[in-house]
């Protein structure tokens, strides 16, 4: 083992002896790996973006939104910056059910949560623990067997098997694939982009008792989340009890001790998963990521902060690559925390360990020349180009701004979330009034629970908008005070969904105001005016929306004409998060603006699909309303896990605007400027990266029938199914339209 104090240190490096030119090299490496993307700036955004996402959902935990209690936690190369557009990262999710309580003493016990005792004895794999249920009632061992999630062992004592975890993840269906402890969500039939893998949790009161010195070494306090530490439901590869033993894992902690890498770490680690990536069928998944950052960690315990630097980098590779081997060829890589938990036992088979060695054998050997085989992110390309000095480098300069990713997951979780705390907030309200009007809330259709109220609600509106207000301002003021003393992300967290609910709100209320009243509050237009600058477009176009539907054509025109300026510039991008679709096709400028804006400011600059409620429905133009009868009765085997915006009435907002110029000058009866609105309507549908192109189809055909071009209708209709042939209102359409000419 590597000696550690500092004396050690210079030594190991003294031993470690590489020619003179190494520097030149590393210099030149160093800026191909800022140019595609691993510099500081990206690595801070790309933490920056997680880290807003998880607040976010922390926020919606702390204001009791959503039923369950589950804390989400983002781990892995994501959140800590250290991937690539090329590496193609999942993203990691750690789900912490909150219900359940890991305790390591009586002191812990909690009589509200179910308590279970962490046990570690002879037979537990180091890094490993069993779970003892306890009872609530008293501190004491539980004797009683409950169901078959727990089990008695040897000993008689009952304790909980880690396939019980099983049942947390019911929800996810077939869109999961079980891979250990986690859970892979895939996407859609054909879909290429990036997925998420899910880890569902159990959380400890308090770190294990071996990880305490290693805890106050990082100055750390218990009761902070970089002191989290949780078990997992996998057992060790040796273990001999595979169904009861249960991972420790620090995940949480580890992901801020990444945090305090320099760059120079970063890209030896990155070089090191791309070398995983290119020779993914010899890895096999027995050298894993994880192994290789706990060995760079140990290759930093062994050096000074002055031998990871820019012009040292392949020296630093070289390093990495020599420790790496020989823990290889030890078979024994301890972990940060528990020296005796070896990461590689029982991993490699000898002819698998043979082929690994040779890859690192290769590498080492090569002196950097190796990197030109790695594919991944054009390294190959990019190290050819900068290492020739051929032609200038502008190329690499701009490659360093393709920021995909990064607002990718900030405009795309604000989107998500924004969704999200919709569907919530109208949830919530649906409960409520369920319970208060005695409707089943066991109906399997929300939407019939929707319109349940919608029919009924008509005698006591007054009620269902003082439940609404009531949610939100409870909402907003727990959301207010848990944001206050935390820190500076949590803040903006909070200002980046507030304007979303506020629109919400007003447009539910407003909704209702025009079914008894034929007219809006000033509460409702208020709240709507709070929620103006959620993004580009999407609230302005729902103000547009329901202007036009209180036929207040001269409000709507001039909201849309301040929308539409607001479409001049060239950065503004359209953006989607309601499924999963391909990678998005981000313009050139908005990546460029997205790379030195910050994020309050990138919201201005993206434009989100506008979404409604059922209970928005009076808000929403008739062409539209179709679209939350979507699912018919025929397509609810078919209905899945990225189908929960489905029920709503969802558009892109540059067609929505053309839609909505294009009513408003039919109305109006202004002949040019509506036949300028509906071309520019065909063009955007035909133009543009849409969405829910399928809906912008479906419009575009009701203003053809409007214009009596029944056959142009009909294409618009056929060419919407032949982008979603299911789950698609333009089954409705074509049968309304079809009965329409049979009848004239």
């Amino acid at each position: 083992m590597y000696n550690l104090t500092e004396a050690g240190r210079r030594k190991n490096i003294t031993m470690f002896q590489v020619p003179e030119y190494f520097t030149s090299i590393s210099q030149r490496l160093s800026e191909v790996l800022a140019g595609i993307g691993v510099n500081e700036k990206m690595v801070l955004k790309r933490r920056r973006s997680r880290l807003l996402a998880e607040s976010l959902d922390s926020i919606v935990q702390t204001c009791g939104v959503m039923d369950h209690d589950v804390s989400g936690y983002y781990v892995g190369s994501q959140i800590e910056g250290t991937t690539t557009l090329g590496l193609k990262s999942d993203d990691d999710m750690l789900y912490s059910i909150n219900c359940i309580n890991i305790i390591q003493d009586w002191t812990e016990w909690d009589p509200d949560l179910v308590n279970l005792m962490m046990v570690r004895d002879h037979t537990t794999s180091p890094g490993y623990c069993y779970l003892q249920r306890l009872r609530n009632d008293v501190q004491f061992p539980s004797n009683e067997v409950p169901n078959n999630g727990y089990i008695r062992d040897s000993e008689g004592r009952v304790m909980m098997k880690n396939t019980c975890m099983e049942e947390f993840v019911g929800v996810l269906g077939q869109n999961s694939e079980c891979h250990g402890p986690s859970y892979f969500i895939k996407g859609p039939t054909g879909y290429t982009g990036s997925t998420a893998d899910l880890v569902f949790a159990l959380p400890c009161k308090s770190p294990p008792l071996y990880a305490l010195n290693w805890f106050r070494k990082q100055k750390t306090r218990f009761w902070d989340d970089r002191a989290r530490c949780f078990v997992v439901a996998v057992a060790s590869k040796v273990s001999d009890n595979e169904e009861l033993e249960w991972r420790i894992s620090t995940a949480v902690a580890e992901r801020y001790m990444t945090f305090s890498l320099n760059i120079t770490q970063i890209r030896c680690y990155i070089l090191m998963k791309m070398i995983l990536k290119t020779y993914k069928s010899i890895c096999n998944n027995t050298l894993t990521s994880y192994i290789c950052k706990t060995v760079l960690f140990h290759c930093i315990n062994t050096t000074g902060s002055s031998f990871w630097l820019d012009h040292n980098l392949l020296k630093c590779f070289q390093y990495y690559l020599i420790v790496l081997q020989n823990y290889l060829l030890s078979n024994n890589c301890p972990h940060l925390l528990l020296r005796k938990n070896n990461l590689m036992a029982g991993r490699f088979l000898p002819q698998n360990k043979h082929m690994l060695l040779q890859i690192l054998i290769h590498q080492m050997q090569s002196e950097g020349g190796a990197l030109r085989e790695i594919e991944i992110d054009d390294l190959n390309r990019h190290i050819v180009v900068n290492f020739s000095s051929i032609g200038n480098q502008d190329h690499l300069r701009s490659y360093s701004k393709i920021s995909t990713e990064l607002h990718g997951v900030l405009t795309a979780t604000t989107a998500t979330f924004g969704t999200m705390y919709r569907q919530m907030i109208s949830s919530k309200a649906l409960r409520l009034l369920s319970d208060i009007l005695g409707l089943s809330a066991r109906i399997p259709n929300r939407l019939l629970i929707y319109f349940a109220i919608y029919r009924r609600l008509t005698q006591i509106p007054a009620l269902f908008i003082q439940i609404s207000e009531l949610i939100l301002r409870m909402f907003l003021g727990r959301m207010w005070t848990f944001c206050e003393p935390r820190s500076e992300i949590y803040q903006t967290a909070f200002h980046l969904i507030c304007p979303f609910i506020c629109t919400t709100i007003g447009s539910i209320t407003a909704s209702w105001n025009i079914e008894l009243y034929k007219a809006v509050t000033q509460e409702a237009l208020n709240w709507l005016k709070q929620g103006l600058n959620s993004d580009t477009s999407s609230s302005r176009l729902k103000l547009a929306s329901l202007l036009y539907c209180l036929e207040d054509m001269d409000g709507c025109e001039l909201v849309l004409k301040i929308t539409e300026d607001l479409f001049v510039t060239d950065y503004i991008q359209c953006i989607c998060n309601c499924w999963m679709h391909e990678p998005l096709e981000i313009k050139v400028e908005y990546n460029d603006f997205c790379y030195n804006e910050h994020e309050t400011i990138i919201s201005y600059a993206t434009s989100f699909c506008v979404c409604f409620l059922p209970l928005e429905i009076n808000c929403v133009p008739k062409e539209l309303q179709y679209e939350m009868f979507r699912l018919t009765t025929g397509d609810m085997p078919y209905v899945d896990l990225f189908d929960q915006w489905m029920g709503m009435a969802v558009v892109d907002s540059l067609p929505f605007l053309y839609f909505l110029k294009y009513k408003v000058y039919y109305t109006l009866q202004k002949q040019s400027d509506k036949e300028r609105a509906l071309s520019e309507l065909a063009k955007t549908i035909n133009d543009s990266v849409l969405w829910h192109r399928e809906t912008a189809y479906n419009l575009l055909g009701q203003c053809m029938e409007l214009e009596n071009r029944p056959v142009d209708a009909l294409d618009c209709y056929l060419k919407s199914l032949n982008i979603r042939g299911r789950k698609n209102v333009a089954n409705i359409h074509i049968c309304r339209l079809l009965a329409s000419i049979i009848n004239t």
